[in-house]
């Protein structure tokens, strides 16, 4: 499956957050938020879909299999976000623990991995030692942040917002991707579609 049919069909995330908030931690959403949760969600797979090509996939056991893949890792993201957010229980002093303990076993793994595979490759297939440099403290830096500011989101609005959050990061990577790497603007088609998600979170955020 490619990359990007994948990166469509994991925006179910978005509805599948909403219905099992309301199925196990009890929270209604109104009319007018249902509405704009549909118009981000038809939004993002608008987004995402303009990245399919034209080619014919051959439909065969295995790429439904990765079509099954695909949807029930997003369904359980979707339930783990809500569990989750069910496990912090609106208290600040849970949140820490629990990303304390999360952090200390991603620790163990990553230094047991690293200790098993102490090289990796590069692109030209030579061997390189694995070492902490500037480049990785800034990435453990960032993924650590993203970590917190994610429990925070849970922790004070809840998994629904956070995939709302975490959506709206297609429209940003669409339009770096113009500014910062193709150097080229944007379809008037490929606006539309990232205006018209902004406009879903926006109205989402308004109503109540």
């Amino acid at each position: 499956m490619d990359a990007s049919v994948a990166a469509v069909i994991s925006q179910i995330k978005l509805p599948a957050t909403a219905i099992c908030s309301s199925v196990f931690l009890g929270r209604t959403v109104s009319k007018a938020r249902l509405f704009a949760l549909w118009t981000i969600f038809l939004g993002s797979l608008g987004v995402g879909a303009w990245k399919i090509d034209g080619s014919q996939h051959i439909v065969d056991n295995i790429h439904m299999l990765a079509t099954l893949a695909v949807l029930a890792e997003s369904c359980i993201s979707a339930f783990s976000s809500v569990y989750t957010q069910w496990l912090f229980e609106g208290s600040l002093d849970t949140l820490w623990i629990r990303n304390a303990q999360l952090g200390l076993l991603s620790m163990i793994m990553y230094m047991a991995k690293a200790a098993k595979e102490p090289t990796c490759f590069d692109n030209a297939g030579h061997a390189v030692e694995l070492m902490v440099d500037s480049h990785g403290t800034v990435i453990m830096v960032l993924q650590a942040c993203s970590g917190i500011s994610v429990a925070l989101t849970l922790l004070w609005l809840g998994a629904t917002e956070k995939a709302l959050a975490s959506i709206s990061s297609i429209v940003l990577t669409t339009v770096w991707e113009h500014v910062g790497y193709l150097h080229t603007w944007p379809t008037m088609l490929q606006v539309i579609l990232d205006l018209i998600v902004v406009n879903g979170i926006i109205m989402y955020s308004t109503f109540q």
